[in-house]
């Protein structure tokens, strides 16, 4: 499978197949700053919302997300997020392992 990706800032998009590169399978965050973080938050809603038909993919490069998957844990130990709501968010630490997400979906 080849990968193709589209930058928009720091957010990524991921398509499997290079030949179209719209609608993308996946919304794939590199590490950055709060404007990275408000991007990433609002893929993370309409994820959970079921408003976007894509997982989102955060790049968790030398551990840059642990915080994030974390609070994201707590979120729904607490009851205020579910494990469905949080089942299209997924956290990799190399492309190989996007890649391998994005796979089951095809």
């Amino acid at each position: 499978m080849k990968t193709s990706f589209a930058r928009n800032s720091r957010l990524t998009s991921v398509n499997p197949s290079p030949k179209a590169p719209k609608p993308h399978d996946a919304r794939a965050p590199h590490a950055g700053g709060t404007g990275t973080l408000e991007e990433v938050s609002e893929v993370i809603s309409l994820v959970a919302l079921a408003q976007l038909d894509a997982p989102c993919i955060l790049f968790n490069l030398n551990g840059f997300y642990d915080d994030l998957r974390a609070l994201l844990n707590r979120m729904v130990d607490m009851g205020l997020s579910s494990p469905r709501r949080q089942r299209g968010i997924h956290f990799a630490h190399s492309l190989e392992e996007a890649a391998d997400i994005l796979v089951p979906l095809h």
